[in-house]
């Protein structure tokens, strides 16, 4: 049966059960879309959010991951290649520019007390929680710590790089049963002699109807604050704050100021952060946030003069520049 390609228009709590698509690109990187397998469609690439409601007893095994013969790939992607594995591992998430952590979760306080939850989205390391992804006999387990966590392979493709895999997830404490809430986590997805994706995010909801009120927000939270390519604070706009971050974790690992996603925070990330800039996600406040901001031609002056600084400055300390003073202070005190 053909499949129908169409776009897939927003994220909502009632949205159609979408499963994670992964096709590539022509530059050999996986992309991560969205497939609709229930109603054999396929949705466009890129699609890099997803959600789901876990059952009573915290389990799940939604969304699967799905990968399509060429015929049925959207747009200018290409289907995975045949007979090769695809697996997937738990990236660490930065938040807020300053915490990082491999599960988040967000109970839905309302802080304001005035039932819009969508101002009072903050997520929080779920240092108390454990989320189990398995497929038997492997499983992967994230728990709030600051750790990349490795996956295991989902399936081989088919001849044809077509492939349909669920693993299950299971959400535990400690004690006890997990706090009822929102949870967020972050996978990659993987393949030999392909790039890895980009991150994609799972918010998983638990079955309660305490949760239900403030779940749409924390969805929308998370289109407007993890999907604009360049905003490494995750604070809805690519702008100077942005550049400071990057700035301050320069030549570190990441994923703290790591805006491609490529393991180190360098000028590859002050280029996608110029070429976004004063980018946002659609909100009411947009145009007021942006406008505030100075021109790429400016801050790149200044961005350039801050790390020649840093390179004298970190220089100076050891090697031939110390050597050199060294000799000019003893030069002056024999005059």
């Amino acid at each position: 049966m053909p499949i129908a390609i169409f776009v897939l228009g927003s994220h909502d709590a009632s949205a159609v059960h979408s499963d994670i698509l992964v096709v590539r690109d022509a530059q050999g990187k996986l992309v991560i879309g969205s497939a609709d397998f229930d109603n054999n469609n396929v949705l466009s690439a890129p699609s890099r959010l997803f959600h789901r409601e876990l059952d009573t007893n915290f389990f799940g095994s939604d969304p699967g991951f799905n990968a399509v013969s060429q015929a049925n790939v959207p747009g200018d992607f290409f289907a995975l290649p045949g007979n090769a594995s695809l697996g997937f591992d738990f990236a660490a998430l930065s938040l807020y520019g300053q915490t990082v952590a491999n599960l988040w979760y967000w109970d839905g306080a309302d802080a304001n007390e005035n039932g819009d939850y969508l101002d009072d989205v903050h997520f929080e390391p779920a240092i108390a929680a454990t989320l189990t992804a398995r497929i038997t006999p492997f499983s992967a387990v994230v728990d709030g710590t600051a750790n990349d966590v490795a996956g295991f392979n989902l399936q081989t493709t088919s001849a044809t790089g077509g492939m349909h895999r669920h693993a299950n997830f299971q959400l535990a404490a400690a004690v006890g049963a997990p706090a009822q809430g929102l949870y967020l986590l972050s996978m990659r997805v993987r393949m030999d002699g392909l790039a890895k994706s980009d991150p994609l995010f799972l918010i998983l909801a638990t079955d309660d109807a305490s949760v239900a009120p403030y779940y749409p927000a924390g969805v929308a939270w998370a289109e407007e604050h993890l999907l604009v390519p360049g905003d490494v604070n995750t604070d809805a706009t690519v702008n100077i704050f942005d550049v400071n971050l990057v700035s301050a974790h320069w030549g570190q690992q990441g994923p703290t100021g790591d805006a491609n996603y490529d393991g180190v925070v360098n000028i590859f990330d002050i280029n996608l952060i110029s070429a976004n800039w004063n980018a946002a996600a659609v909100t009411a406040s947009s145009s007021s946030a942006m406008a505030t901001v100075p021109e790429p031609a400016s801050w790149m002056l200044l961005v350039a003069g801050l790390f020649a600084w840093r390179v004298r400055c970190g220089s100076a300390g050891s090697g031939p520049r110390r050597q050199m003073l060294a000799r000019q202070k003893s030069s002056l005190r024999g005059t």
